[in-house]
């Protein structure tokens, strides 16, 4: 994908399961930021999603929110680049907390959407000055 300017790259969807926002808007490549950043509109649908797979009510702990059950299977989130996906597997959004919990790994309305090293994870990764590429990893 060709960056727009600065690591920025435009994005037409997001998907999660069976959900989907279309979304054209740029988004930050940053190796530097230790999570990713998303719109809180899509970290809430999250945290909905989740807690109907957990059966279960989240907890607030840490600026996150956590779940005390086993999920046996969260679908990645996928970022669509002009037609190009980007797999986001659970093991990069999903981290054991406190006391055993699974937490959600992202931070909500901290602009702009933003790709860290959380999500990258998921990924074999190459910058250029000009260009980044990624492998999904499965």
């Amino acid at each position: 994908i060709d960056f727009q300017s600065n690591y920025y790259a435009k994005m037409n969807k997001i998907s999660f399961g069976s959900h989907f926002y279309s979304n054209n808007q740029k988004v930050l490549f940053d190796s530097g930021s230790t999570y990713s950043y998303v719109p809180s509109f899509f970290f809430n649908h999250l945290k909905q999603i989740v807690q109907q797979e957990c059966k279960c009510r989240l907890i607030h702990f840490q600026d996150t929110w956590c779940f005390p059950r086993e999920i046996k299977h969260f679908p990645p989130l996928i970022f669509s680049f002009s037609g190009h996906p980007m797999e986001i597997q659970s093991s990069s959004y999903i981290y054991v907390g406190g006391g055993g919990l699974k937490c959600i790994e992202v931070v909500k309305d901290r602009p702009p959407l933003t790709i860290g090293m959380n999500f990258m994870r998921s990924l074999h990764i190459g910058f250029s000055p000009n260009e980044i590429q990624w492998t999904n990893l499965k």
